[in-house]
């Protein structure tokens, strides 16, 4: 992950920044000519530093947040002239989408998370999220590919007569089919249903991914975006931190299904489940009906 710094210390600062993001930050940054903060003190104690500070980083090493919307076209001159590139090492905060999150979190990935979280694929919410899906899945079912699946939570929910595979991208058990879907295209194996539990989040090129699903009757999938981190004022706040992505909503995903011929079927969502609840989706390929 890179380090954090916040441009402008201040109201906007204190008006942008969530307590979890505020944490993250490694120190804040403003306008030494403009008198605005005195250097040297803090801010939500954090140190405050001269815009130059930044000069002293390695500019790959840094990602900036400018609080101050109307002090953006500033900065942004400011950090073009130290040789900084807009949306790659500075970005307005009042803005933030995919590509921050993506820039941001560049050097974290489900691999990485997994060697850092001793029981990261075997959580007790993941076998209950898996019993839950296991309702949604149609009596027509007969085969199922589970992407990202972890330690199959999914197969002690399903019916014995279900052709069951496991796809992963590394090796879970002798059964394991090996593929990272985001180096390479899944294995051609006909099944009635893809089932994706917690794996949306980590696809890099939605569109491509879901686009090889179109064989299927069925895709089984949870999923929460953009729109479990807005807050009240419209602002995202922080994902995942080791997805892909989360910024991609509900509507976009059912906008790309629709395009592969997949119409919503079916659905649930778990809200007693944890801070937001499961939202589960079942999708029907109206071509094969």
């Amino acid at each position: 992950m890179k380090k954090l710094v916040v441009c402008y210390a201040g109201i906007w600062a204190e008006r942008l920044l969530t307590i979890e993001r505020l944490k993250e930050v490694a120190y804040f940054i403003d306008d030494i000519d403009k008198k605005r903060c005195i250097y040297g003190n803090t801010c939500f104690e954090k140190k405050i530093y001269p815009m130059n500070k930044v000069l002293d980083e390695k500019k790959d090493d840094i990602i900036i947040i400018i609080s101050d919307n109307k002090r953006y076209g500033a900065a942004k001159a400011v950090f073009e002239e130290f040789g900084l590139i807009e949306n790659e090492h500075f970005f307005n905060g009042w803005t933030l989408d995919f590509s921050f999150y993506k820039t941001y979190y560049d050097n974290n990935s489900w691999i990485n998370y997994e060697k850092q979280v001793e029981n990261a694929i075997n959580q007790e919410n993941f076998n209950h999220r898996a019993e839950m899906m296991a309702k949604l899945i149609p009596n027509d079912v007969q085969s199922v590919l589970d992407i990202g699946c972890g330690v199959s939570d999914i197969k002690q929910y399903i019916s014995k007569g279900i052709k069951y595979y496991g796809l992963d991208f590394c090796k879970r058990d002798s059964d394991t089919i090996i593929c990272d879907f985001n180096k390479e295209k899944l294995p051609k194996i006909e099944v009635d249903m893809y089932y994706m539990a917690g794996l949306v989040y980590y696809i890099d090129d939605v569109e491509d991914f879901f686009s090889q699903l179109k064989k299927a009757k069925y895709i089984l999938f949870d999923y929460g975006g953009i729109e479990r981190y807005l807050r009240l004022d419209g602002v995202p706040g922080d994902p995942l931190v080791n997805a892909r992505n989360n910024f991609i909503s509900i509507d976009e995903l059912f906008v790309i299904l629709r395009k592969n011929g997949f119409v919503f079927e079916n659905g649930k969502w778990d809200y007693k489940n944890g801070k937001i609840g499961w939202h589960m989706y079942l999708f029907k390929n109206i071509n094969l009906f």
